[in-house]
């Protein structure tokens, strides 16, 4: 059944148990869907943020060691939204071809929601100044509420890209862009094998490629890019680091429930490290069998069980 537990036996040789898949699919889709409202929230915060920024005239950008010494290149900002698309693009290949897909899909999820969630925070309590003065980039007036929702469902269904024509701008600290290249990167830095360290490598220089491309064209300060590269790094490894960890896991569950109750509620069945083991997502047809032969299985032994309790 769903809630059947599975044994296995550990390095240490201590016996761990992890939930069937059924319920790491469940899982994933609550993951899915709170990244989706995560989402939805930015694009709210963004939206309010642009209402309320700061007058160009009275309020010039901010003094940054970057942006004070380097011309805007105005088409950087499509070398940095082409580094997400591309690093995204990597990310739904090692997905497709991951072994453990669901659980790698549920982690990313949930920590990319969970750093966009507290960024909705930071856009909306403080607003600055914007960086680039000569960019054309208005506070937004809305006539009434379903004007201002209209604008939220434009941001959501273009993610805040530049590349399909959309301009947002007061959502400054800190950098949506640089959250997804970071999260893309170490995501799939842990979970291929680690004896491809020049592909490593080349994704690390990738994504501050990446960086670089956003402070180049002006779109974020300095600051937002550092604090939002440190916040979803750290964030990451944390995650990780508690997951693979059973003795940890043990030791602080309470404490973790209290504190990390979002890692809790998804983590809480998952007792062993992710091997990156890979295989190809088209079932073959005796595994189709078997899967159909054991759906039956179940639904007899619950009708058996109806039956004997009737």
């Amino acid at each position: 059944s769903d809630r059947e537990l599975l044994s296995k036996t550990d390095d240490n040789q201590n016996t761990v148990y992890y939930s069937r898949f059924s319920s790491e699919l469940r899982k994933t889709v609550l993951a899915v869907a709170y990244g989706a409202l995560s989402h939805f929230m930015t694009s709210v915060a963004i939206v309010v943020a642009q209402s309320r920024l700061p007058d160009k005239k009275r309020y010039p950008p901010l003094p940054d060691i970057y942006l004070d010494n380097f011309a805007m290149i105005p088409w950087a900002y499509k070398v940095s939204e082409s580094v997400i698309l591309s690093l995204l693009a990597l990310l739904c290949v090692i997905l497709i071809f991951h072994k453990h897909r669901w659980v790698v899909l549920r982690r990313t999820m949930v920590i990319a929601g969970s750093i966009y969630l507290l960024r909705c925070i930071c856009v909306t309590v403080t607003n600055l100044p914007m960086p680039e003065k000569h960019y054309n980039c208005d506070r937004m007036v809305f006539q009434d509420s379903w004007s201002q929702f209209k604008r939220i469902l434009v941001v959501y269904s273009g993610m805040g890209m530049k590349l399909g024509g959309m301009k947002t701008c007061g959502d400054y600290m800190f950098s949506g862009h640089t959250i997804t290249m970071t999260i893309a990167t170490l995501t799939a830095i842990e979970y291929t094998p680690s004896r491809y360290r020049l592909l490593h490598l080349a994704l690390w220089l990738y994504c501050f490629c990446g960086m670089w491309a956003i402070l180049a064209s002006h779109g974020h300060y300095t600051l937002d890019v550092v604090v939002a590269f440190y916040i979803s790094s750290r964030i990451f490894m944390y995650h990780q680091t508690f997951a693979n960890n059973l003795t940890m896991m043990r030791r602080n569950r309470k404490r973790i429930k209290i504190w990390f109750p979002v890692f809790y509620f998804f983590e809480k069945d998952t007792h062993r490290a992710v091997k990156n083991e890979y295989e190809c997502p088209i079932p073959s047809i005796d595994s189709l069998r078997k899967f159909i032969k054991d759906r039956r299985v179940d639904f007899c032994l619950k009708q058996y069980t109806v039956f004997r309790h009737s």
